[in-house]
């Protein structure tokens, strides 16, 4: 009978050896994984960052291109409204025949 109580005591003690090493092995995997989290995230960051300041730097230049090229627009369409001839003797006969018909 001792015999048998020393092999379950040894049994137990062997379940919970393997217990701890689950357990050990468990809080080191999950170590691992947040400091493989903690990298990822850092390199995520470290791309957004310089793919935002890119994409944000590319986004101004094109808006000064598009200022500056609407601000040529501009004052091309002003210059050739000034240079136009006007006929206010045909504006106001055509003003006349709508309002006054």
């Amino acid at each position: 009978m001792a015999d048998e109580i020393d092999v379950i005591q040894h049994l137990l003690d062997v379940e919970r050896e393997a217990a701890q090493v689950i357990q050990d092995a468990q809080k080191e995997a999950d170590s691992r994984i947040a400091a493989a989290r903690a990298k990822s995230d850092a390199q995520f960051k470290t791309q957004y960052t310089e793919m935002y300041a890119q994409l944000d730097e590319e986004a101004q230049k094109r808006m000064k291109e598009a200022g500056e090229h609407h601000d040529a627009e501009l004052a091309s369409f002003k210059n050739s409204l000034k240079e136009t001839p006007k006929n206010n003797v045909a504006f106001n006969s055509f003003m006349d025949s709508l309002l006054f018909r």
